[in-house]
C-alpha cells in the first residue's frame, strides 16, 4: 500500500511542477497587456509570507489587537504598521486589509451601508463599471434598486451636472464611481458636495488605479471628497492580490465593517501583511517615477498603434491619463483570441455607442514593470497591429517571442536599482 501511495505522490507532484513549469515558460514568452494584471517584486514576494498562510487573526470593527485567536502577538504589530501605512500612503483617516479581493471590498462597503430598497447609482458596463451592486443583486445577497451614474461616451467620462441632478432628484443611499476601464480621473469634487448635501455616502472603486493614487498621478480620491474608497492591492499597485478599504474618518469606515468581518471574512489571509509592508516601502522609494512611466508609456503606445492605422478611443484629453488604453474594433472577442495565440495577452470589452460597441483593453503597467523602453513602444505597436489583422504574418509568433526575451528583469524596486548601481 506505501508504494501505491508513493507513486501516486511522486506522478502528483510531477504532474503539478510540469504544468506550472509550462505555465511559467509560456508566460515568459508573451507580452502581458492585461489591465488588470502585474507582477510582483523580488523584494515584495520574498515577505510574502507561506508561515502565515497557517494562522488566524480575527478581529472586530478596527480593533486589531483585539483578537478571537492567541498567539498573535507579533502579528498585531506587522497588521498595525501596514494599516497606518496604508492611511499615510492613501491620506485616509482609517484602512483595512482584511478584504480578499477588490470586489469583496465593494461588496462589504454595500451590504455594510445598504438596506433593503435602498438606491445606489453606479457606472454600468458599457462605462467599464464594475457593478457592484448589480451583482450583489443578482446573487440574492441584497434586494436594492441600482440604476446607472450618468457617461457622456463622446468623452468618455462621468457626465458630472447630469450626475448632481440625478442626485439632488432621487437622493441614493450610495454613488460608487470607479471603472475598469479608468482611462481619466474623474472629476468628484462638485459631486461629493451634491452627497453631503443629500446624505449620500461617495464611494470611490480604485481597483485599477491605486497605483497611479499612490504615484500621485490620480488625484487622492479621500481628499477630494469621497467617503470611502475600494480598491486591489494588485494590479496597478503591484502586490500580492487581494483589497483594501480607505476612509476619511474611522467613523466611515466602521459602519460597514461588520458586512466585512464576520459577514464575508473570517481569517483574512495574514501572509499577505508583510508583502503589503515591504509594498508600501517600495512605492514611497519609486512610486512616482513608475506611475510616471506607465502613463507616459500608454500615452506613446496609443500614439503608435494610431498611427499604424488601429483606431483607439481619444477625447480632448487625449487616449489616456492612466495605464489603460481602448482599441476600437469589431469583433473585440475573436480578435483577443487571435492576439492570445501570439502570445500577446489582452482583453474585451464593451463600449458606448459612440466609442464603436465594443474593443479591446490594453494595460501597460506589468511591461514597464519588466523593463519596457519608451524606444521599444513602436515594435510593441508594431507586433499588436499585425496581430488584429485578418490575415496573420509568417513569423509574427516568433517576433513576439524575441520581443518578450528583450524584457528580463522587474524594475522599480531595490533590488533592481542595487543592481543597477553594482553594474555602473
Amino acid at each position: 500500500m506505501g508504494g501505491v501511495l508513493m507513486k501516486d505522490w511522486i506522478e502528483t507532484s510531477s504532474w503539478v511542477e510540469e504544468t506550472l513549469d509550462q505555465h511559467r515558460s509560456y508566460r515568459k514568452k508573451s507580452l502581458n497587456l492585461i489591465a488588470s494584471e502585474n507582477i510582483m517584486s523580488d523584494d515584495v514576494a520574498r515577505h510574502y509570507s507561506l508561515d502565515l498562510g497557517h494562522r488566524y487573526g480575527n478581529y472586530d470593527q478596527l480593533e486589531v489587537g483585539h483578537r478571537k485567536y492567541t498567539g498573535n502577538h507579533y502579528l498585531v504589530n506587522l497588521e498595525k504598521r501596514a494599516l497606518t501605512e496604508a492611511c499615510q500612503l492613501f491620506c485616509a483617516g482609517a484602512s483595512d486589509l482584511r478584504s480578499l479581493s477588490g470586489h469583496v471590498a465593494g461588496a462589504a462597503v454595500l451590504l455594510g451601508l445598504c438596506e433593503s430598497d435602498d438606491l445606489v447609482l453606479e457606472l454600468d458596463q458599457l462605462a467599464g463599471g464594475h457593478r457592484l451592486a448589480s451583482r450583489l443583486c443578482e446573487a440574492s445577497l441584497i434586494r436594492l434598486q441600482v440604476e446607472a451614474v450618468p457617461f457622456d461616451g463622446s468623452s468618455y467620462q462621468v457626465d458630472v451636472d447630469a450626475t448632481i441632478a440625478k442626485i439632488k432628484r432621487r437622493a441614493p443611499r450610495v454613488v460608487v464611481l470607479g471603472s475598469s476601464n479608468y482611462l481619466f480621473p474623474t472629476p468628484i469634487e462638485d459631486i461629493a458636495v451634491a452627497c453631503n448635501q443629500h446624505g449620500t455616502t461617495l464611494v470611490v472603486d480604485a481597483a485599477h488605479i491605486m497605483g497611479l493614487i499612490a504615484g500621485g498621478k490620480f488625484p487622492q480620491p479621500l481628499n477630494a471628497g469621497a467617503h470611502l474608497v475600494i480598491g486591489s492591492t494588485h494590479k496597478t499597485f503591484g502586490g500580492p492580490q487581494g483589497g483594501i478599504i480607505l476612509g476619511k474618518r474611522p467613523e466611515d469606515v466602521e459602519g460597514m465593517l461588520p458586512a466585512l468581518y464576520p459577514g464575508l471574512v473570517t481569517n483574512h489571509h495574514l501572509m499577505r501583511i508583510p508583502a503589503l509592508i515591504a509594498l508600501f516601502a517600495e512605492w514611497r522609494a519609486f512610486g512616482s517615477v513608475y506611475a510616471e512611466t506607465i502613463v507616459s508609456h500608454a500615452i506613446a503606445l496609443a500614439d503608435a498603434l494610431e498611427s499604424r492605422g488601429v483606431k483607439v478611443v481619444r477625447t480632448t484629453q487625449g487616449p489616456t491619463c492612466s495605464h489603460t488604453l481602448l482599441i476600437k474594433i469589431s469583433e473585440a472577442k475573436k480578435k483577443v483570441l487571435q492576439l492570445e495565440k501570439l502570445g500577446i495577452l489582452t482583453g474585451a470589452v464593451l463600449l458606448p455607442a459612440e466609442q464603436g460597441g465594443e474593443g479591446i483593453r490594453l494595460g501597460v503597467q506589468e511591461l514597464v514593470r519588466m523593463g519596457l523602453k519608451i524606444d521599444q513602444i513602436p515594435d510593441l505597436a508594431q507586433l499588436i497591429s499585425e496581430g488584429i489583422q485578418g490575415r496573420i504574418p509568417a513569423g509574427l509568433r516568433d517576433r513576439v517571442r524575441d520581443f518578450s526575451e528583450l524584457l528580463t528583469d522587474i524594475h522599480f524596486c531595490y533590488s533592481h536599482e542595487l543592481s543597477r548601481l553594482r553594474r555602473s
